[in-house]
Formats: structure tokens, C-alpha cells, sequence
């Protein structure tokens, strides 16, 4: 740290203050509320107060402090707490329908711009939300995507909230990447799902797939969402609060009934410590990984690619995509034709050229 005066948080508690000495320095930081000098560090400190640490930033606004990000953090949350900015921006991302998912996102990505802005969040121009976004891209090296996110959550917060759309009507978005989905083969799918010997981990792992379920939808399942007669699961309220149906496996099922033998699932399929709660999507996450590490799969993968792969697998066997589409929930038909350009049941049937190439000259040979 290379700033004047060094600002750093002491377990979330107090905020110690580091400068060469000066009278006119100690005279201001004297007028901070609770502070005291710490002779053996040597420096001042004050505790984590909203009254301390406002007085401490007016009385030195420009005198070039260095902050820590934990100190950065929590200013920059009590102001957006101060100015009942949270609640408003919850409040119309409810009213506006956004799942519990997005509206920690978009909370999120408001507190992170506030923690880059550093000021009155109100008083906020263009130049300062671009310069932002660029922050992003450049030095945090951010997906299209995430940086796409944070321009919807901050629009949402200038135009909705503080009723100044000029800030970012003219803000420009990253176009979005084309980046293929990662698929599993099925013989990696296969090897991830028996390296979990817990039953219940299995089964998780083995619905994901055979349902192509999002892990958001696989964590909330219901005992009484699987429909054994029918071969149907039934996802409640899945993303864009759509319910639909989804094929249930005939193997899935065989495993599921014996793990509702042992375990009595009561209400949620996959309870968590408290019978109450359903698991985590974080729980779910962990579960993925350490069979992927057991199984010694080499990819870059989530529990997500088991969803990637259930649709590119169904696709290979010549299903419809109109039904890939209704099975994954997607309300554009565009959203699943992504994984027609990471199915193999055309591209196989092309011979490379090198490969005709070779027989010919096999031929020849052979002449």
C-alpha cells in the first residue's frame, strides 16, 4: 500500500490508521469519535461505527487514504443501507418477478460498483459507470455475460430507483459470447455417477442427468414431484417460475426407489441437516466435483455440464429438438439449438479429407 494515509480493518471490528506525522494530520484524526493511538502498533485506530467511520471519511475526503476492500466493502454497503437503496431494489425486483437467485445478483453487482464508485451513489454520472464496466473487462478480466449482468442491475438501480435514466440509457453492452457448452461423453457421465458411493449422492447426480435438470431444480425436488406411472418429474417454479415435466429414467427411478426405502424422504427428496430445508445448490456443486476428481475426469466442468449433456446426448440419438427444448425448460428454440453445434450425429457422418486422402493412397499401394 502506497497511499498518505492507510486505512486498514481489523477483523471487521476496528480500523486502524497508518501516516508519517504531522501535526495537522493528528489534529484531524483527534476529531474522529472513539478514537485512540495504539503505541505498540503505532498507529491510530477507531472502532468499525457508522459514527466513527463517516467522521473519519469527511474529515479526510481528500487526502488520499488507501483502503483496504473490507473497509471499502462495508462503507459501501452502510451508505446503500443508509439511503434505503437495498430495500428499494429488492422491493421492485420482486415486484418485477426476478427469482431469489437474481436478486442477490443484482443486489450484488450495485454493492460492487458502489465499492468501485466510492461516493454518493446518487450523484453518480455516465463517466463513472463506464469506466466501471471497463474496470470489469480490462483489469478484473469479467465473461461478457457477468459484465451484461451488472449493466441490467445497474440500469435497473438509475432508472427504476433514482429516476435518472440519463446515467446509463446510453451505456453500450459487450456482445455476448458464442462460446460452445462443455459435453460429457457418455462414458464420462457414467464413470462420474459410479464414483459416488454415497446413495444418496448417486441418485442426485444420476436424476441431474437423466432429467436435465438445473441444479437449482435437482436441490428443490419434492418426493411427490416423481411420477413413477407416468415416467414424468415435475419441476415447480424452475427458472422464469415455468413448471413443467421432464422424462424420468427408468434406471433413475430402480435407484430412486431403493434410496426412498433406506433414507424415508419425508418432504423434500434431498433433505438437508435440518429435515425442513432441502440442500444446497453449493451442496450439489461439491457433491459433482469430488466424484469428477475421483473419477479422474480431466475436463473443465460443473454439475451444469450434466445438463449440457443430456441434451446434447438426446440430440445424437435423433430426438427432436422441439422436445429437447420442451424437456429443458427453454422458451426459445434458439436457446437449445446451441447444442446442435456440439452434437456428433451429423458431424460424423463427414470424413475428413486427410482421411480419403489416405485410403486412396492405400489403394494405390495395395495396386
Amino acid at each position: 500500500m502506497s497511499g498518505q494515509i492507510k486505512v486498514i480493518t481489523r477483523g471487521n471490528q476496528y480500523v486502524d490508521v497508518f501516516f508519517e506525522y504531522s501535526e495537522e494530520t493528528v489534529e484531524k484524526i483527534r476529531t474522529v469519535p472513539r478514537r485512540t493511538w495504539n503505541e505498540r502498533k503505532r498507529c491510530w485506530f477507531f472502532p468499525m461505527i457508522e459514527e466513527s467511520v463517516f467522521a473519519f471519511l469527511n474529515t479526510f475526503a481528500n487526502d488520499g487514504l488507501e483502503m483496504d476492500d473490507e473497509f471499502r466493502r462495508t462503507v459501501s454497503q452502510w451508505r446503500l443501507e443508509k439511503g434505503g437503496y437495498l430495500e428499494q431494489m429488492d422491493q421492485e425486483l420482486r415486484l418485477s418477478g426476478y427469482s431469489p437467485l437474481t436478486r442477490d445478483a443484482y443486489r450484488y453487482h450495485l454493492l460492487a460498483f458502489c465499492d468501485f464508485y466510492f461516493g454518493d451513489v446518487a450523484e453518480a454520472e455516465y463517466s463513472d459507470v463506464f469506466n466501471y464496466l471497463l474496470h470489469l473487462i480490462d483489469v478484473k478480466k469479467v465473461s461478457r455475460s457477468y459484465a451484461n449482468q451488472a449493466v441490467s442491475a445497474i440500469k435497473i438501480f438509475f432508472e427504476r430507483i433514482l429516476k435518472r435514466p440519463m446515467v446509463t440509457e446510453a451505456l453500450p453492452r459487450p456482445r455476448r459470447e458464442k462460446k460452445l457448452p462443455e459435453v460429457l461423453s457418455r462414458n464420462e457421465v457414467m464413470a462420474i455417477i459410479n464414483a459416488a458411493n454415497n446413495p444418496k449422492h448417486r441418485l442426485l447426480l444420476m436424476l441431474t442427468y437423466s432429467a436435465g435438470l438445473r441444479v437449482s431444480e435437482i436441490v428443490k425436488l419434492q418426493r411427490n414431484d416423481v411420477d413413477p406411472e407416468r415416467g414424468l418429474i415435475h419441476i415447480r417454479s424452475g427458472k422464469g417460475y415455468k413448471d413443467r415435466y421432464t422424462t424420468l429414467s427408468r434406471v433413475a427411478y430402480e435407484e430412486l426407489a431403493k434410496y426412498i426405502e433406506y433414507y424415508r424422504p419425508e418432504y423434500w427428496l434431498f433433505p438437508g441437516p435440518n429435515k425442513e430445508k432441502h440442500i444446497t445448490g453449493r451442496t450439489a456443486e461439491k457433491v459433482f466435483d469430488h466424484a469428477r476428481e475421483k473419477a479422474k475426469i480431466a475436463k473443465d466442468c460443473s454439475i451444469h455440464t450434466l445438463r449440457h449433456s443430456f441434451a446434447t446426448h438426446l440430440l445424437e440419438s435423433g430426438t427432436d429438438l422441439r422436445y429437447v427444448q420442451e424437456l429443458l425448460g427453454h422458451s426459445r428454440p434458439e436457446t437449445t439449438m446451441i447444442y446442435t453445434h456440439v452434437a456428433r450425429k451429423d458431424i460424423q457422418r463427414i470424413q475428413s479429407p486427410l482421411d480419403s486422402m489416405d485410403e486412396e493412397s492405400k489403394k494405390r499401394s495395395n495396386k
